[in-house]
């Protein structure tokens, strides 16, 4: 699986570093100044829009409040 991340903010790339390096992952860093083509993009969304509601048929209904984990 290649996941892939773009940003510029030095610190959410240092963070995702550690984080590669504490799990023993395969990563690179790639300095692309360059910005994503209007093809590539397109292309990403209709990849995404694939799996968009792929887990719908399983949703119950059950909405935990935003507390719910800590009530546990």
């Amino acid at each position: 699986m290649i996941l892939l991340i773009e940003t510029s903010d030095q610190k959410a790339i240092e963070t995702l570093t550690e984080m590669a390096k504490s799990l023993n992952v395969d990563f690179r860093i790639q300095d692309d100044l360059d910005t994503v083509s209007e093809e590539e993009r397109l292309r990403r969304m209709n990849i995404i829009q694939q799996f968009k509601g792929g887990l719908k048929k399983y949703f119950t209904g059950y909405q935990p409040d935003k507390h719910e984990w800590y009530q546990q």
